[in-house]
C-alpha cells in the first residue's frame, strides 16, 4: 500500500448548522461505498466562538475522501468521535434488533461492528412521551444520544448523534 494511502483525511465543513447538504452527499456517497468502515464527525471549535464539524476518513475510505474537498491529516483522537450514520443504517439496526434476541448481547454486536457509536435499550416508557423517534421499525423507536455536553441527552439532530437508543414498545 501506498504510504499516501496509510493517511486519515479531513474535510472541514464549516458551521455545523449549515452543513446539511455535505453530510447528506457524505452519506450517500458512503452507503454506495459500502464496507466494514465509518466516516467518522467531530464539533471542533479550534479555539473560536463557534464550532465547525469536520469529518474524518480512515485510510480504507482513502478514495472516498478524494470525492470531497479533504486534506490529510493524523488519526484523531477518539475523544468527542461520532460515527456519521445516517437514517437508512438506523433503520437496519432497528431491524436486527427487533429481528433477534432484543438484549444486550445483541448490542454488544453493534458496539463491536460500530467502536465509535454508544448503544442502549429502554422500553419506550422510559422514552419522554414529548419525543418521537428519529425513526421506527417492527415496535422499535430508535432516538439519537448526544454527548457534546458532557453529559448524555436525546436529540433529534443527527449531526450532534454518538450514540443510539432502542426504544421497545412495551405493547408488542
Amino acid at each position: 500500500m501506498d504510504v499516501r494511502e496509510e493517511r486519515w483525511h479531513v474535510a472541514n465543513l464549516g458551521d455545523a448548522m449549515l452543513a446539511g447538504a455535505a453530510v447528506d452527499a457524505v452519506r450517500a456517497r458512503f452507503a454506495e461505498h459500502g464496507g466494514d468502515s465509518a466516516v467518522l464527525m467531530r464539533h471542533e471549535s479550534d479555539g473560536r466562538l463557534h464550532c465547525e464539524l469536520k469529518l474524518y476518513f480512515p485510510p480504507e475510505l482513502a478514495a472516498l475522501a478524494r470525492e470531497f474537498d479533504t486534506r490529510p491529516c493524523p488519526r484523531p483522537s477518539a475523544d468527542g468521535l461520532g460515527v456519521l450514520i445516517g437514517a437508512d443504517d438506523a433503520r437496519a439496526l432497528a431491524r436486527r434488533f427487533a429481528d433477534g434476541n432484543a438484549d444486550e448481547g445483541r448490542l454488544d454486536e453493534f458496539r463491536s461492528e460500530y467502536p465509535a457509536l454508544r448503544f442502549y435499550c429502554c422500553s419506550e416508557d422510559d422514552v419522554p412521551a414529548r419525543l418521537s423517534p428519529w425513526v421506527a421499525v417492527n415496535g422499535i423507536g430508535v432516538y439519537l444520544v448526544d454527548a457534546s455536553a458532557h453529559c448524555l441527552s436525546l436529540t433529534g439532530d443527527p449531526q450532534h448523534a454518538c450514540g443510539l437508543v432502542f426504544a421497545v414498545d412495551a405493547n408488542d
